[in-house]
């Protein structure tokens, strides 16, 4: 598993082979969080498959389908508004999704 931080986000990506998974990452604000998911998937440029987990509401996602990423899954979450979990700023790993 390999930890990057920069600014006020982070992203944890762990190698499968030709496999890259990404996440926990998250940051202070949704750019901080973005930034650090793109940093860390361009540090794995070999890898034939990124699995992510992206919320619909992230920032992320229009960023990742606008650069040819596509959906290969699509899960409902039912969060109530005080459960603390900022979708907007965190990407979680994708075996809790």
């Amino acid at each position: 598993m390999t930890a990057r931080a920069g600014g006020s986000g982070y992203a944890f990506t762990r190698e499968l082979g030709d496999t890259v998974v990404v996440g926990p990452a998250g940051g202070e604000t949704p750019e901080d969080s973005v930034r650090a998911v793109l940093d860390a998937v361009a540090a794995h440029p070999h890898a034939r498959l990124i699995k992510i987990v992206v919320p619909g509401v992230h920032p992320l996602l229009p960023a990742l389908v606008e650069a040819g990423w596509r959906i290969g899954d699509v899960d409902t979450i039912m969060v109530s508004d005080g459960a603390g979990v900022p979708l907007d700023r965190y990407v979680p790993h994708p075996d809790l999704g």
